[in-house]
């Protein structure tokens, strides 16, 4: 029997976003949500989460904020800003960000996480990073050691009649060579 699980994504990311997540809670929909720990309304989150009783996991963020442990070469701005998605997307596709710093920081988003509300149920990423290469090479060993059993990989569907998009293609090419470094 398969089980059906809606996670409701981007939990602390804003105030509103952790308004509609508590809305989806409190009618009964959504049981689990990601939370975001480089967002602006954590703190928010996690006691929404508390207050409907939802399971949390990581929604790992390379993409929005700023890194829990400073920059990060070929991710990040000299502040440590996250770039966008476009920028993230190429350099950890050339395999030209720093692994080891991408390391450090998948360590202290989930420790931050587990902080806040332990224990993590699942993991994810925002704009799907954590199926990224480099990424991807590191993520997956560092939450099973946090002890985290459930990840998502995205899969994108074709609408009726219409072709996947480029950004679709690549995702579901980054996912089926993610579900590898799953099981392993």
């Amino acid at each position: 029997m398969r089980t059906v699980v809606f996670v409701a994504d981007d939990l602390g990311m804003t105030a509103g976003i952790n308004r509609g997540i508590a809305r989806a809670a409190a009618s009964g929909v959504v049981r689990e949500a990601s939370l975001c720990v480089t967002g602006l309304a954590v703190e928010d989150g996690v006691r929404i989460a508390r207050d409907h009783g939802l399971g949390v996991g990581l929604h790992l963020s390379l993409t929005l904020g700023r890194a829990l442990c400073g920059p990060i070469r070929g991710l990040t701005d000299r502040r440590g800003s996250f770039r966008p998605l476009p920028r993230v997307l190429l350099r950890t596709l050339l395999r030209a960000a720093d692994r080891a710093a991408i390391a450090r920081e998948v360590a202290a988003q989930l420790a931050c996480a587990q902080a806040l509300t332990a224990p993590l149920t699942h993991l994810n990423g925002h704009h799907h990073v954590h199926v990224m290469p480099i990424v991807r090479d590191v993520v997956f060993a560092a939450a099973a050691a946090a002890g985290v059993r459930w990840t998502r990989l995205p899969r994108e569907h074709r609408a009726a009649g219409r072709a996947l998009t480029p950004v679709a293609l690549l995702l579901a090419s980054l996912s089926r060579g993610a579900a590898g470094a799953v099981r392993h």
